[in-house]
């Protein structure tokens, strides 16, 4: 198996999850993930976050706040929405991560819980529509004040695991301030 280091972009896309994961720990944390933000135009125009991001070296683009059931990237306009990952893989030539958060409805946060749409939000029916769009891995995550518990990230790896099988792989992680908590 090639180290992630020493694929290209066919190589990549080759991959098994069991070869990619295996190629990933064989670089030996020597990979860059960049975190590409929808919630803004694009910083060059009609370049998109992610080009930007791969230009500046990020091995792996991992979509933030992507709508699966509405999929849209600024700066790419000239193909249908259901095939804006398929066109960003071919802009980049690499592999794309999207964010869902696992919504705990009965979770509780400092300030407001911003409701996300069902999109953004961690459930089997967005993990088949990403494996339907391309996407090569899903992170479960929770961005500040969605309502997202430790107990819900576990609950959804499990259920997406079962749905998608083999053909995604799944992180998992919160981020800072992130999701809510549970008061007994």
């Amino acid at each position: 198996m090639k180290r992630f280091l020493d694929c290209n972009f066919s190589d990549m896309e080759a991959m098994n999850k069991k070869e990619l994961l295996e190629s990933l720990e064989s670089s030996e944390g020597r990979i860059l993930i960049a975190e590409c933000s929808l919630c803004n135009d694009s910083l060059l125009p009609p370049m998109t976050n992610a080009e930007i991001s791969a230009a500046f070296g990020a091995d792996i683009l991992l979509l933030n706040m992507f709508d699966v059931n509405h999929p849209h990237i600024d700066g790419i306009h000239h193909v249908p929405d259901e095939e804006v990952i398929q066109e960003l893989k071919r802009l980049t030539g690499r592999l794309i991560g999207v964010n869902l958060e696992p919504i705990d409805t009965q979770a509780t946060t400092i300030g407001d819980i911003q409701t996300i749409c069902e999109g953004r939000q961690a459930s089997v029916e967005t993990a088949l529509k990403a494996k339907e769009l391309g996407i090569d891995f899903i992170l479960l995550t929770g961005n500040p004040g969605t309502g997202v518990s430790n107990h819900t990230i576990v609950e959804n790896l499990k259920k997406m695991k079962e749905a998608v099988g083999d053909d995604i792989v799944l992180m998992a992680g919160k981020m800072h301030a992130a999701g809510g908590k549970h008061i007994l």
